[in-house]
């Protein structure tokens, strides 16, 4: 088998180069300044108080989703603000019709009840994609996204730069664009918009939380101990430089719901030459009891032998692994310990990729197992338009 396309590697490395913005820090004090709140918490007719331990960090969201919400009246009264929301609700709506909605429907009919085994859902390679992981696992109540794009900030919106402010908007907006229409995120157009009036991962993870109906107590950065353990550090932390791994954590709520969720975002290098046993991010996987694993546009990565360490964390703690083919290649997977569920239609890789990371092996189980082979009733992924896309689900004996 050929080595890696390094170039993919590469693109995925460069925004370990994106650097903040020299703004950055000074609304990171007043976010800092934590107080608690009651707050109303409703859907559906039904109506709980929360205890928000920082009302300013779901106030924000509110406003950069485009939901009506407190604050922010001058920027809420412009006109690209409201044109701004107009258009995130309209796509927001055709989204769940077209997909989400039935993405949903097909998580709760095919593994609902399998996925109870663990609270806990991990997803590497994942970008700031919340949305989809909380369309396929709801409820789930710790997540841990893990990719190389930088965390970032909450942007700093001043009422008296409108020319500024509306830049944000359209970038963030051209942000989503990607994972709304392909159901994934194009690492090299994501790089270009996170760089520039969007800094991170933070801001559009928030936006998708407010899109699936969450509301947010607080956000924190979170850093590792020699031993792997995580720490919660005050969010002004994440304005300061630091090597990989850097870490954000947000508290939510599910509306109507008062159990508290966490969502773990971490910037780190999931190769094998970041994961040796010396390393504090390693530490933290080693420590991670078993959870739910997805994987989806992961560029195949973990078919290649320089990720096995993630791929055997995986394959050693996964209750349940949903994945397309891009994900863990089906040789490494031992039939003895899993029940294999297949879904849709496997063909080889786009363009994109090389031919080499066809999977034979993988092509005759679709067609040995066909009579049990079921529809995938969305499009999800790379072959994202051309209706031969692929989801596994492997559930351990």
């Amino acid at each position: 088998m050929k080595k890696p396309c390094y170039f993919l590697i590469g693109i995925l490395l460069l925004s370990a180069c994106i650097k903040s913005p020299e703004s950055e820090g000074t609304q990171t004090k007043e976010f800092d300044k934590a107080e608690t709140r009651d707050s109303t918490n409703s859907k559906w007719g039904s109506s709980v108080t929360l205890k928000l331990k920082n009302p300013a960090f779901d106030s924000l969201a509110l406003l950069i989703s485009g939901k009506p919400g407190h604050g922010y009246s001058s920027i809420r009264e412009a006109n690209f603000w409201k044109v701004y929301a107009n258009s995130m609700d309209s796509t927001l709506r055709i989204v769940n019709d077209k997909r989400l909605g039935l993405m949903r429907d097909w998580a709760k009919k095919e593994y609902d009840d399998k996925a109870q085994k663990s609270d806990t859902l991990f997803y590497p390679f994942s970008g700031p994609d919340f949305l989809n992981a909380y369309t396929l696992f709801p409820n789930t109540r710790t997540y841990f996204l893990i990719a190389l794009e930088p965390i970032g900030l909450l942007p700093e919106l001043d009422p008296k730069q409108p020319a500024k402010t509306e830049k944000f908007f359209n970038n963030l907006k051209l942000s989503l664009d990607d994972v709304y229409k392909k159901s994934y995120f194009i690492t090299k157009r994501m790089n270009v918009h996170l760089g520039g009036a969007v800094y991170g991962t933070l801001p559009l993870i928030t936006v998708f939380l407010k899109q699936t109906d969450h509301t947010i107590s607080n956000i924190k950065s979170v850093k590792l101990d020699s031993t792997g353990k995580v720490i919660d550090a005050p969010y002004s932390e994440l304005s300061k430089s630091a090597k990989r791994p850097r870490g954000v954590k947000i508290e939510f709520f599910k509306n109507g719901d008062t159990t508290l969720r966490q969502l773990y975002y971490f910037s780190a290098d999931l190769g094998d030459g970041a994961l040796t046993e010396k390393f504090r991010f390693r530490k933290f996987l080693d420590k991670m009891d078993h959870f739910n694993a997805y994987a989806k546009s992961a560029s195949y990565l973990m078919h290649y032998e320089e990720f096995a360490v993630i791929r055997n964390q995986i394959l050693n703690k996964a209750n349940l692994l949903l994945q397309d083919d891009t994900g863990i290649a089906l040789r490494y997977v031992k039939k003895e310990d899993w029940n294999i569920f297949l879904y849709g239609t496997y063909v080889p890789p786009v363009k994109d990729f090389s031919k080499y990371l066809y999977q034979k092996d993988l092509t005759e189980a679709y067609k040995k197992d066909s009579v049990n082979v079921k529809e995938l009733p969305f499009e999800l992924g790379y072959h994202w338009g051309s209706k031969k896309n692929n989801l596994m689900l492997f559930v351990r004996k």
